[in-house]
């Protein structure tokens, strides 16, 4: 690997991170926001299906135009509305949220495809699943970065405090989006400014996606995935201070273990896909492991703090681990220079997961059903997206030798 892969590397995986945290802010902060908006804190599930209902829907037709503007004009492009949607937050009222999260949910689009075309022209086949891997530690890393401005920045006995956490965040980003500026030249000499653009490619790509088998499965398993850690993401700071009776800084702790072992675990897992197994079959034991985890969490009112933190370290190690090899495969199933579109196609489908789960747990909560059932209703596609993966590693074991 050379000096110009490292230095992909690293950039793609704080783009990454930086879209992850403007997502994350709002579910961390929603009780001090619901306070001081006097606001129902589960309102954040709607948001987070709103985000990710308009980045589904352009992940899916970004893949032409990151051909045709570059793969870091594109990010530049992300990180300019993700902090522009985070600023536009701090108005604090329905509209200003509403608003924001089309925004950002828009420029977040442009993210994970705009990294993945990067990265699959300059890494190496054999070792794609753990350098994907890396990159996407920037989500945990991203989590941290919610975290810790939720942490440090709000203070509980003070609600109107939440602005500052958004102000912070929305500042990172657009550092970022002039940081990266002068990659331009050097990593973006394979855009194509006459390459045709047309919205009519999402459902292509959505469609190619959904009928090749190989992305199929892929793409049932971004579904599952996804859904297990949006779940996850947008309910637990309120299902921990509101259900379990934590304490606002305890939820932000177990927060930050879960990102912290995620970001190892994530390149422990590339490592092993690259080196000892298929990715395919990490991604089996990883979906048995997280649709354990994820039931266990919705079990957890009456148990120890210490109890429910195993638990919560083993879904960052699973539910939120598995990004890297689940992309390294789609690029590896992708027509040469095709990795943007054929991804965003996938990753339509992570969409689905993002905003359906945390959307069907907010009706569910309105009609007065318990948390431990979401919970273990979520676990469900991810054990079959488990079995689903499995069978073909199954059948070519017990198949006749030629």
């Amino acid at each position: 690997m050379n000096a110009a892969l490292y230095v992909v590397i690293v950039a793609m995986l704080f783009q990454q991170a930086m879209s992850y945290m403007a997502a994350q802010v709002l579910p961390n902060v929603a009780p001090q926001v619901g306070q001081a908006l006097l606001l129902n804190a589960e309102l954040v599930l709607y948001h987070t299906t709103l985000f990710y209902a308009i980045s589904g829907l352009f992940q899916a037709s970004v893949g032409g135009l990151i051909i045709r503007w570059g793969a870091i004009r594109a990010s530049q492009i992300s990180l300019l509305g993700l902090g522009l949607g985070l600023a536009l937050s701090m108005i604090g009222t329905l509209w200003a949220f509403a608003l924001a999260a089309l925004l950002m949910g828009a420029a977040n689009s442009f993210s994970t495809p705009a990294s993945s075309h990067l990265l699959a022209r300059r890494s190496p086949t054999k070792y794609a699943p753990l350098i994907f891997s890396i990159k996407q530690t920037g989500v945990p890393v991203g989590g941290q970065f919610a975290v810790l401005a939720s942490w440090l920045l709000v203070d509980a006995t003070q609600p109107e405090t939440w602005t500052r956490a958004f102000l912070a965040t929305s500042i990172i980003c657009l550092v970022l989006m002039v940081v990266i500026h002068p990659m331009r030249q050097s990593f973006d000499d394979d855009r194509n400014p006459g390459y045709p653009v047309r919205w009519s490619d999402a459902v292509r790509n959505i469609t190619n996606a959904a009928k090749t088998p190989a992305l199929r499965d892929l793409s049932l398993g971004m579904f599952a995935f996804v859904g297990c850690q949006g779940l996850f993401n947008s309910i637990f700071a309120t299902y921990a201070q509101q259900e379990l009776g934590y304490p606002k800084d305890t939820a932000l702790e177990i927060l930050i273990i879960v990102n912290g072992v995620a970001a190892v675990a994530r390149i422990f897992w590339g490592w092993i896909g690259s080196t000892f197994t298929s990715a395919r079959l990490v991604l089996v034991i990883l979906a048995f492991v997280m649709a354990i985890a994820t039931a266990a969490l919705g079990l957890a009112k009456g148990w120890d703090v210490w109890l429910v933190g195993f638990i919560s370290f083993v879904f960052g190690a699973s539910a939120l681990s598995w990004h890297g090899l689940l992309l390294s495969e789609v690029a590896r199933l992708s027509p040469p220079g095709q990795v943007g579109p054929v991804t965003g196609g996938v990753l339509f489908f992570g969409a689905l997961g993002m905003l359906s789960f945390p959307f069907l747990a907010k009706m569910l909560r309105d009609f007065g059903i318990s948390y431990e059932t979401i919970f273990i209703s979520a676990s469900i596609p991810a054990t079959l997206v488990g079995l689903k993966l499995l069978l073909p590693v199954i059948t070519r074991c017990w198949s006749p030798k030629a």
